[in-house]
Parts: structure tokens; sequence; C-alpha cells
């Protein structure tokens, strides 16, 4: 063969290999602050993402859940003390936890536009064995609700749970108050590819 096309033939593959090439990382693969600061939002969209963001965290508010802003306003975090959805150490979800859940309904059924990272936190009582474990089962716990919500198998869900151990505390674990609401679920709501859209498009409410 003629080395000079030998030498093309050799560059073309490996510009189709480059083309072909995707990817393949999952959003399970992904750390919570990667999740929770993926995907990007351009600055010129984010003003537009942030007022809808925040008709979201009011509407959670007036519900009396504690909704707050994070990622300059672009993120919404919903807060729910563990002991409304869950009994001191179990990691099935009591029965009313539906009421508190259920208010979630019209976000995961649009995975499209929200993406759902649930970070489960305990207080440092226990080892921190048995804490990672808590926290991982009861996220998943949650996340299993919530997708069974969604109640269409043509629906994907976009929900991805962490547990968090004891290692991020929202107070001081000196006081049996304290801990109480350091043992926490947070639900952040992550505006996905179609809401951004809308937002560039000047159609996002």
């Amino acid at each position: 063969m003629n080395i000079k096309i030998s030498i093309l033939a050799t560059f073309l593959f490996g510009i189709v290999k480059l083309a072909g090439a995707q990817d393949t990382t999952s959003i399970y693969d992904l750390t919570p602050d990667e999740n929770l600061n993926n995907p990007s939002i351009q600055s010129k969209h984010s003003s537009a993402v942030v007022r809808h963001i925040d008709g979201l965290i009011n509407y959670f508010k007036k519900l009396d859940y504690t909704a707050e802003a994070r990622r300059r306003g672009e993120v919404a975090c919903i807060i729910i003390e563990a002991d409304k959805l869950f009994a001191p150490n179990d990691t099935v979800l009591k029965t009313k936890a539906s009421v508190v859940l259920n208010h979630f309904q019209n976000i995961v059924r649009l995975p499209d536009m929200y993406k759902l990272v649930i970070l489960c936190h305990s207080d440092d009582t226990a080892d921190e064995t048995y804490s990672d474990y808590l926290t991982e089962v009861r996220a998943n716990a949650v996340d299993e609700y919530l997708e069974g919500l969604i109640n269409n198998p043509n629906i994907q869900p976009n929900i991805i749970p962490y547990g968090m151990s004891f290692e991020e505390p929202r107070f001081k674990n000196n006081s049996l108050e304290n801990r109480r609401l350091n043992r926490r679920v947070e639900i952040y709501i992550v505006p996905e590819a179609r809401l951004i859209k809308m937002a560039s498009d000047g159609k996002l409410n």
C-alpha cells in the first residue's frame, strides 16, 4: 500500500472514532456537587431561570416547607425534617410521608425540565458506618417513592439519591433540637435542558 494512502487512512479512521465517541458517564456516577452544578446556564439566561426557581421556592414555602435558593438562585433546595418521613432509626417511609412528598409529583413528571437530587443527612450520634447505611437507604426510599409518583412507563425518572451520613450538619450537634434539625432530607430541584431552552427562547414563566 502507498505510504501516503496508509497515513491518510489512519488519520481518517481516527477522526471517525472521535466523531463516534460519546461521553458515557452516568449521572449516578457523579458526585452530589457535580449533579448540583450541571447543567450550567449561560449568564444571559440565568435571570429567567432564577425567577422561575424563585416561584417554586415560594410555592413550597406557602406549603410550610423550608425552601432555599442555591447556586446563585438557579437551584431550589427543599429541606424536610427526617422525622416527618421516618420513625427513629427506621428506613421505611411513614404512611404520612405521602402528604409531604406528593407535592413533588408535578416536578418529577417533567424530567426534561427538572433534575431532582436527594441528599439524606443524619446527626452524629451513631458511628460513620451506621450513619452511611441509614442515610443511603433512606435516600433510596425517598427516591423510590418519588419515582412511583410518575406513574407513566414512558417517562424516565431523573432523580439521584445520596446518603450523606453526618458530614454536613446545618447546626452544631450540641443539643437535642439541633440534632433533630440535622436529621433531614434535602431535595434539590435543578434546571434541565428544556427549562434552560425555554429561558433562552424567552418562553419561561
